[in-house]
């Protein structure tokens, strides 16, 4: 009986270390992630140089084409510091030739969820993260 006991404490103990060490190594980093969607039926160029890609945060005036979407997911606590997440952007938007980048969203969001406790009673708990999406544009004159 007393064995028994035991057991179930170091198996509560166990997952409860399991979870706090996963937690631990969720926001002891920070983390940037990038992802593109070109645009369908659109031209398609040759990639351009990422330091030359301008950051917008409003459409430019000039005529231009959309190319794509570049989302890039940052995380919070701690952060990365501002210049690899605009870094980020101007790469990937190089990628699909691109001059400029307008950021059409900035905002912090939950990116995942996780559950702990027993199966009658479990806590629910989200991971908060950095979302920007940009536009990918290219002048159509120089």
């Amino acid at each position: 009986m007393l064995a028994a006991v035991v057991n179930t404490l170091a198996r509560r103990i166990a997952g409860r270390l399991v979870l706090v060490l996963f937690l631990a190594a969720l926001t002891g980093c920070t983390s940037l992630d990038t992802r593109t969607m070109p645009y369908v039926g659109v031209p398609r160029y040759a990639a351009s140089d990422p330091a030359k890609v301008e950051l917008l945060r409003t459409p430019p005036t000039r005529d231009h084409d959309r190319l794509g979407e570049v989302t890039v997911d940052a995380s919070v606590d701690p952060a990365p510091p501002m210049e690899k997440i605009e870094a980020a952007l101007k790469q990937e938007a190089a990628r699909l030739g691109a001059d400029a980048v307008v950021i059409v969203h900035d905002g912090i969001h939950p990116v995942a969820y996780y559950a702990w406790g027993p199966w009658w009673s479990p806590s629910v708990s989200s991971i908060p993260g950095r979302v920007v999406v940009g536009i990918a544009v290219k002048y159509k004159s120089p």
